[in-house]
């Protein structure tokens, strides 16, 4: 039998070695980071945003649902004043 050493991590710490990893590949492969931008926060307007909204409202998941929503749109706000600062 093979002795094999099992690591179990946290969710934290999980994510932060995923990020590392994202970081060094996009370094790497010289991705242009301003499009990649521009992408997500066209990508970003396209998500049924207000569909979840109106197959959740009134269900005990509507309050985390209008958490997400705020967040996202911080998130595309942020976006576009990013996007329209490097024009």
């Amino acid at each position: 039998m093979n002795n094999r050493l099992i690591v179990r991590l946290t969710e934290n710490e999980l994510k932060e070695i995923m990020g590392k990893c994202v970081r060094r590949a996009l370094i790497k492969e010289h991705i242009d980071m301003q499009r990649e931008i521009i992408l997500a926060q066209k990508t970003l307007c396209k998500f049924p945003l207000s569909d979840v909204g109106l197959r959740l409202e009134s269900t005990p998941f509507y309050g985390q649902f209008k958490k997400v929503r705020d967040a996202i749109v911080d998130l595309n706000d942020a976006l576009i004043s990013y996007i329209r600062q490097g024009k």
